[in-house]
């Protein structure tokens, strides 16, 4: 339906001459993948509202996307299931917050250094999708460890300061990032052939 609408779009772009049919396939990957992303974050914000958790979802997702940029990890097989685990990813999350016992705040920051340290270890996690070159891990890998350095020291000064839900956001989005590291892990090591183990 999606590939439709898209198909549809682009072909009146080009009917207007708005852009050249050789352009085809660039705008509609594009428009497929805005598109993709917009009713991800809708979804996302709906739920953030259902749950009264606005400002912590908004903090969560400045965290948690570019560390997934950079980090990688397990990336669904469709579009449907990317958008099925997406949405439990944040709704755990905002559920998470919205239950988590508050006088257990306090293990974010040891819940934020594991994580961080584990990461550390496994990024850049490459796909079968993406692979990647050397030249491209170690850009990768400076910039998810900038980002998990980074995520690590708000983390300890959002403790002191004792705003410790703040915290929490930060721990669990360095620690579903390790989930999807070492999910993206297992899957490269369960997809390679047996001649190569």
């Amino acid at each position: 339906m999606l590939d439709k609408a898209t198909d549809r779009l682009v072909n009146k772009l080009i009917k207007k001459r708005v852009i050249k049919e050789e352009e085809y396939e660039l705008y509609q990957f594009g428009i497929e993948t805005a598109f993709l992303k917009g009713l991800h974050l809708l979804s996302y914000f709906i739920l953030g509202l259902l749950l009264g958790r606005i400002m912590e979802l908004i903090i969560f997702l400045a965290v948690f996307i570019p560390l997934r940029e950079y980090s990688g990890g397990y990336h669904a097989s469709t579009k449907l299931r990317c958008y099925i685990v997406s949405c439990m990813t944040v709704l755990s999350m905002l559920v998470i917050l919205r239950l988590f016992p508050r006088d257990l705040y306090g293990i974010s920051i040891y819940l934020a250094m594991f994580s961080g340290a584990l990461l550390f270890l496994l990024i850049p996690v490459e796909t079968k999708n993406k692979p990647l070159d050397d030249s491209e891990k170690i850009y990768y890998k400076s910039k998810a460890g900038f980002i998990i350095v980074l995520l690590l020291v708000l983390s300890l000064f959002l403790s002191m300061m004792k705003q410790m839900s703040y915290s929490l956001i930060l721990a669990l989005g360095l620690f579903y990032e390790l989930i999807a590291a070492i999910a993206g892990k297992l899957m490269m090591i369960a997809e390679k052939p047996d001649g190569n183990n």
